[in-house]
């Protein structure tokens, strides 16, 4: 199935099922609220009513790089026989992952008042990671099964 097929999602291609998210733009079917969002934000780049031509954007080209918008060959949760929404849900849990490394903006902003070093949120964010990990793994199996 290609983007544009009937049944398709009309951004990434994956089959639109039940839950198809048709409004708001002429008919076009995306499998989710998320495809029709990027699908929006890449036509008002392209400043273009033509919808074909969102696909020759520079901001298109890396979102398919970045495997924003899954494609022919860049699917690795489906060619391994996952669910891609739970490959694209485990990518954006894990990156709110940052208990180890004072990397937000939080944690950055409380470090030299606190006094604290990398070290520090290193030894008290070991554990949380840990705890992390293992819940949203038990959540997704929860939630989508996970089969072997």
């Amino acid at each position: 199935m290609a983007p544009g097929d009937p049944g398709c999602c009309y951004l990434c291609g994956l089959p639109l099922g039940d839950n198809g998210v048709t409004a708001g733009f002429k008919g076009y079917g995306f499998c989710c609220t998320g495809c029709r969002q990027v699908f929006s934000i890449l036509m008002e780049a392209a400043d273009s009513p033509d919808p074909v031509k969102f696909r020759e954007t520079e901001l298109f080209r890396e979102c398919r790089a970045m495997g924003i918008i899954p494609g022919p060959g860049n699917d690795p949760a489906g060619s391994a026989g996952a669910d891609p929404r739970m490959a694209a849900l485990v990518v954006a849990v894990a990156c709110s992952n940052t208990f180890i490394l004072p990397t937000h903006q939080v944690n950055a902003l409380i470090m030299r008042p606190g006094g604290y070093r990398t070290i520090d949120y290193f030894k008290a964010g070991s554990g949380m990671t840990i705890l992390y990990l293992v819940v949203m793994m038990a959540a997704i199996a929860t939630f989508y099964g996970i089969s072997g």
